[in-house]
């Protein structure tokens, strides 16, 4: 629940959303505010209720770096920003579905990113030691590896599918609730060049700029890593990007077990 260190522990130098709260003004006023807030939350997670005000978002258009044509909609990144006081009710949602994840091991073990000691390092350690267990069974085998990444992977996220996976997974409906609420009936209001759109309704895609976002995607990838968790050919995840890594006799072996592995990605 909200306490005074979840406040604390809130980042500096983080734009607000249409609310206009620092964190800097939470985290001043955090120990005469949190028990308020708790009580909130209380009532909103024994209902499965996302508070309306976290409805409303400002989504700031960010040039990508190093792209030569800026007329191309593809080169920018769009960063929501919400509102403060919903974004700590996602950071308390945040750490249940994190705990029970790791607790019930709800998520494959290849998959990294957005996870306690699931760093990049972990996934670059767990690629060293596929190869070299490759090689301990058959030195002479040849190892190659797909690497895929999933396009525009928070912005595509279907809500029912998401929910669906959640489920699926043994999350309490509170929690489902909550996220429903988190998903839908958001709108968002469009910032770039000195221009602010009117706000526009958001129909899929999780925001990226949320806390609960990244979790939330791991779940939404998870079965996909599941398929190749066993066999010669295995998977590992760092958030969207998904490596895939077979080991044969020859190069030619290991592409067409990739190609039907892609095949079986796409599907």
């Amino acid at each position: 629940m909200i306490r005074s260190r979840t406040i604390s522990r809130l980042p500096n130098n983080k734009a607000p959303g249409p609310d206009r709260i620092p964190n800097e003004a939470l985290k001043t006023c955090g120990p005469l505010i949190a028990p308020w807030l708790a009580d909130v939350a209380r009532a909103c997670f024994a209902i499965g209720h996302y508070p309306r005000l976290g409805r409303a978002m400002t989504t700031v258009v960010l040039h990508k770096e190093g792209k030569a044509d800026y007329s191309i909609p593809g080169n920018y990144r769009p960063i929501a920003l919400e509102n403060t006081l919903s974004k700590i009710l996602e950071k308390v949602i945040v750490d249940c579905m994190t705990d029970m994840a790791e607790e019930h091991a709800l998520l494959p073990q290849s998959q990294m990113g957005a996870r306690k000691n699931c760093s990049m390092l972990s996934a670059l350690t767990l690629l060293a030691a596929t190869i070299k267990s490759a090689w301990a069974m058959q030195r002479d085998f040849v190892v190659s590896m797909l690497s895929l990444d999933i396009s525009g992977a928070y912005d595509n996220v279907p809500y029912v599918r998401l929910l669906h996976i959640l489920r699926a997974k043994g999350f309490p409906e509170w929690i489902i609730q909550f996220v429903q609420g988190f998903t839908g009936q958001k709108e968002t209001s469009l910032v770039f060049s000195g221009y602010q759109s009117p706000p526009i309704a958001v129909a899929t895609g999780i925001p990226q700029g949320s806390p609960l976002s990244p979790i939330l995607f791991l779940f939404f990838v998870s079965n996909l890593l599941s398929i190749f968790k066993e066999g010669a050919t295995q998977g590992i995840g760092f958030v969207d990007d998904t490596n895939l890594i077979t080991y044969r006799p020859s190069a030619a072996e290991n592409c067409r077990t990739l190609e039907k592995a892609h095949d079986t990605c796409i599907e």
